[in-house]
């Protein structure tokens, strides 16, 4: 139970700072496909 209350205020707390931004938060990779001629 402590787990789930836990978590439960930890994704409030980040989503509340997420809603904050201006810019997007995602820190994503650009998909390169792997080269396959080997």
């Amino acid at each position: 139970m402590v787990v789930v209350v836990v978590l439960a205020l930890f994704s409030i707390k980040t989503a509340l700072a997420a809603l904050k931004e201006d810019h997007p938060t995602a820190r994503e990779t650009p998909y390169e496909p792997m080269d396959r001629r080997c």
